[in-house]
């Protein structure tokens, strides 16, 4: 179905009158106004999945002239993770998306669009603001006021609902299908809102940065955004998709474990209690999305952009939350032998001494860990396209945030020093929300921010940085400058709240990933 042009009504005349937008099928969904002034309008259907382990289709559920109730978002997506969603609604029934617009928007404003896609491995997570109130951690309401953009946020299938290979070989990306999905119907539905449907910009952070790493790549999603911003998410390297014989492994380890002929039938609850393989990302190559292994397209230049912005954080190596880290030097040998072939570990243990890190050896491990799979990847990728011509931005994210440290919380690792930055630590300061529900169980610490203080000013910076991304790279600010092989430049973001220009040698990054392999998964 082609979806017409929605219309929205942003009426100034009383803060309690609700916004309403008139959808595609003659629909009108009734937003609410935000703090700000603006507008949300949550739990809005972008699409339908006509059966476990089908292509989503883009369908219209709501009869015409009917007024919908938008202002509480859609269930979550299945999945194991009972202790972030155990207060929250979880359906296969998930594909919804979220809307904010800023204050003092119309129609004709014609505003950037920014797309945020959850991390979570591709087994957790969710688009939907978490609780009854819609303030969560992607709640988008400061972002899009702070920056003039509209904010969307989406649901998408999780675990083996998203993922699952089948028996020819696809549906390993059935995640990414839904992503396509929604994008779709922001092209067709966004200018209603007051946004350019021809200036969207997906970023998502961990699966979510894979996820847009993907999109930047797959045929199908040629002209659905104009930029992209990988946040710590590769899709090459350790966190590039599996491949598809590890998927057929995997099926039918699930359904042996469910003693079933066939997962298309069993309770969903039973198969969301399985779980997902990790740590390996949870996706796998899908030939009906993309034919060729990633770097394919990234030494070609086959990109649908050329604004992409890919990053990580100092301590991107947090993300596995390990069980046990290295306690001793011979803890830490141990650990990479696991890891690497002899020659490999003599080098890596060399390069990352403890010493190096304080003395810490959990650190010394961390950090090689994130190495490996997310910042020599990412620069990988930025070699690869800035070698076939494209223009590519880079960052370097190494703030530590007190309130999000994935290892310095469960007691694994001290704060040492300021450049400590924990895998996902960036996001409550891109978005602006710092007294948000814990979703990972007191491993994200509510945290208030007085103005001024610096993670306040360090939130400020990050919303600038992507929001000049979002208006265009060369537009407001001019913070950010193009990266290439031999300039190596990047936007370091520091700990004081401000953005320095540096390069990856400064960083010592170069030395380091000329000892690691950052290989591609199974």
């Amino acid at each position: 179905m082609i979806f017409l042009v929605a219309l929205i009504i942003l009426s100034t005349v009383s803060e309690a009158h609700r916004p309403e937008a008139e959808l595609s099928g003659g629909a009108v969904a009734l937003g609410t106004r935000t703090r700000s002034g603006g507008a949300q309008f949550l739990g809005i259907a972008y699409g339908e999945i006509p059966g476990r382990f089908q292509h989503s289709l883009q369908t219209w559920p709501y009869a015409k002239g009917s007024r919908v109730e938008a202002n509480e978002g859609g269930p979550s997506c299945m999945q194991s993770d009972l202790v972030s969603f155990e207060n929250e609604t979880m359906s296969e029934d998930c594909l919804f998306l979220n809307v904010w617009v800023p204050p003092k928007t119309s129609k004709k404003s014609k505003l950037p669009v920014m797309f945020w896609i959850h991390g979570g491995s591709f087994t957790s997570g969710s688009g939907t603001p978490v609780g009854k109130d819609g303030v969560g951690i992607f709640n988008g309401e400061k972002l899009a006021a702070s920056q003039n953009v509209i904010v969307v946020t989406i649901n998408y299938r999780l675990g083996a609902f998203g993922f699952l290979v089948l028996e020819d070989g696809t549906g390993g990306m059935n995640g990414i299908r839904d992503q396509m999905l929604a994008l779709r119907w922001v092209k067709d539905n966004i200018a209603g809102f007051g946004g350019d449907r021809n200036q969207v910009t997906i970023f998502g952070e961990s699966a979510g940065g894979c996820a847009t790493c993907l999109l930047a790549i797959a045929p199908a999603a040629k002209d659905l955004f104009k930029r992209a911003i990988v946040q710590s998410g590769p899709c090459v390297g350790p966190w590039g998709p599996n491949s598809v014989q590890f998927g057929n492994q995997n099926r039918e380890a699930l359904k042996a474990k469910l003693n079933a002929s066939s997962l298309a039938s069993v309770p969903a609850k039973s198969l969301a209690k399985l779980g997902w393989p990790l740590p390996s990302q949870g996706y796998f190559y899908d030939k009906s999305v993309i034919k060729h292994n990633t770097s394919y397209y990234f030494q070609r230049g086959l990109v649908h952009t050329n604004e992409f912005i890919i990053g990580d954080n100092s301590f991107d190596g947090t993300s596995e939350l390990f069980p046990l880290f290295p306690k001793t030097e011979a803890d830490l040998k141990a650990a990479l032998l696991a890891s690497y072939n002899a020659t490999t570990e003599a080098a890596v243990m060399s390069r990352y001494d403890p010493s190096r890190f304080n003395g810490s050896v959990a650190a010394a491990f961390v950090m090689q860990n994130g190495d490996n799979a997310v910042t020599c990847p990412s620069i990988q990728i930025a070699d690869m396209l800035s070698g076939a011509g494209k223009r590519v931005y880079m960052y370097y994210y190494a703030h530590y945030f007190q309130c999000v440290d994935l290892a310095g919380v469960l007691g694994k690792v001290p704060p040492l020093f300021h450049g400590w930055a924990s895998h996902a630590s960036e996001i409550p300061a891109l978005f602006g929300n710092f007294g948000f529900k814990d979703p990972l169980n007191k491993a994200w610490k509510h945290c208030a921010v007085s103005d001024g203080d610096c993670n306040d000013r360090i939130s400020t910076l990050l919303q600038l940085l992507w929001g000049d991304v979002a208006h265009g790279v060369d537009g407001r600010a001019k913070l950010w400058k193009a990266y290439s092989s031999s300039n190596e430049k990047l936007v370091n973001i520091q700990d004081d709240g401000v953005a320095v220009s540096t390069t990856w040698g400064e960083l010592r990054k170069r030395g380091d990933c000329a000892v690691l392999p950052s290989l591609d998964p199974l």
